[in-house]
């Protein structure tokens, strides 16, 4: 099925969407004998701002449409070019077709080759100052199905739907760490799938998350069984029109209940003298303290301070909360069923150090002290609980380790 180009009116944020997405939208299937059709009129076309990276020669005709073959419905065939090129001609090539509009005030204007771009096409306020071109438009239900989207710095994305009868509505995707590009000049976009709702890169490749603990993949970056949350119910909405407008009987597909979480075994309390919960030797991956254990191997293989105040307060800080705090929050870690729990007891203000000594020592020995080195202040001191871990040892499942202090 088509996706077509259609005008937003004088919507301003739309007007650089209308143009980029002019230069071509995949159609139909990927690698589908549609999708190899319509590549083959496009190349009759020969837009050049198609052919910046590969020249329109038949010697080439292969390489280029075997680049936008397995783009997803809907996606841009100028972007997942442009994402090829090096940084400087990746600006001048996007400012050029942006600031080609005339419809207004340019979106590139006073921008160089240094500015920072998000998600590929977003222009950060404070660089274009009263400049709002660089939010992002309404998009009506049959443009969604690969329409490019913003990763915010909050790893959340904002869809404005236009849906019908001219009804505005925000929906609002979270907890995205793993879709965040690793430059300014990655472009997401949107697809919508049997499964559910999938964020994928220029190429058209999903993005999901990585979760060594789940016994399956995820079948898409947002899987339709959450859309049972009632914070769910607009995404349902949304997946429900864009499906209808792909060609898709969505009515007939029932939403898969909520998997049942089998979370592992939870953290030793602060105030507890004895193993409460039993932990296992080593972690299971599913275990709170399986991201406490590998950190530890990682960052104290052989012992060492474990230390909590931060460099604000003491320059000579290692900063080890700090880092087991940002361990959890790596690609890999973010979604574990117990790093939200940590962040929650450590990336505060006041974080709750007391829970590490005894969670530590069901794997480490572990001295707890409190000190009063001087502040970054003059004449000034501060607390600081120190760990004093001992190396790692070989775990015997049946070890019983006193946690008391």
């Amino acid at each position: 099925m088509e996706v077509s180009i259609r005008s937003y009116g004088d919507d301003p944020e739309a007007a650089t969407f209308d143009r980029i997405l002019s230069l071509g939208r995949a159609r139909g299937l990927p690698h589908s004998p549609e999708r190899e059709a319509h590549l083959k009129d496009v190349w009759a076309q020969n837009v050049p701002e198609l052919h910046l990276l590969i020249a329109h020669t038949p010697e080439l005709y292969s390489r280029w449409i075997g680049e936008l073959t397995g783009l997803q419905q809907g996606q841009s065939y100028f972007l997942k070019l442009l994402s090829q090129a090096p940084e400087h001609m990746y600006m001048e090539a996007l400012a050029r077709v942006c600031n080609s509009i005339g419809r207004h005030k340019k979106r590139f204007d006073a921008i160089t080759g240094s500015t920072e771009l998000r998600s590929g096409l977003w222009v950060p306020r404070e660089v274009i100052q009263a400049y709002r071109a660089e939010l992002s438009p309404r998009v009506k239900t049959e443009d969604m199905q690969g329409f490019p989207v913003e990763i915010k710095s909050k790893r959340v994305i904002k869809v404005k739907w236009l849906a019908r009868e001219g009804l505005k509505k925000t929906v609002t995707i979270v907890g995205l760490e793993y879709v965040i590009p690793q430059n300014g000049l990655e472009c997401r976009s949107l697809s919508f799938t049997e499964h559910g709702i999938d964020i994928v890169d220029a190429s058209g490749r999903p993005i999901r998350p990585y979760e060594p603990w789940e016994k399956s993949p995820p079948s898409a970056t947002v899987p339709r069984w959450k859309f049972k949350s009632k914070e769910g119910q607009l995404l349902q909405e949304l997946w429900e029109a864009v499906r209808s407008v792909l060609g898709y009987n969505p009515s007939a597909d029932r939403i898969k209940a909520v998997p049942k979480k089998r979370n592992g075994v939870g953290l030793v309390s602060s105030s507890s003298r004895t193993e409460i919960p039993k932990q296992n030797r080593p972690p299971k991956i599913k275990d709170a303290n399986y991201l406490l254990y590998r950190f530890l191997i990682e960052r104290f293989p052989n012992g060492g301070i474990f230390r909590t105040a931060s460099r604000e307060k003491d320059p000579a800080s290692t900063e080890d909360l700090k880092a087991f705090v940002d361990f959890c929050k790596r690609k890999e870690y973010s979604t574990h069923p117990y790093s939200a729990k940590w962040w929650e007891m450590l990336d505060r203000p006041r974080p709750l150090v007391a829970i590490l000594a005894p969670n530590i020592r069901v794997y480490r020995s572990c001295n707890k002290r409190i000190t009063y080195p001087p502040s970054s202040r003059p004449g000034g001191h501060f607390t600081e609980t120190i760990f004093e871990i001992g190396p790692c040892e070989p775990l015997a499942a049946d070890d019983k380790t006193d946690i008391a202090e």
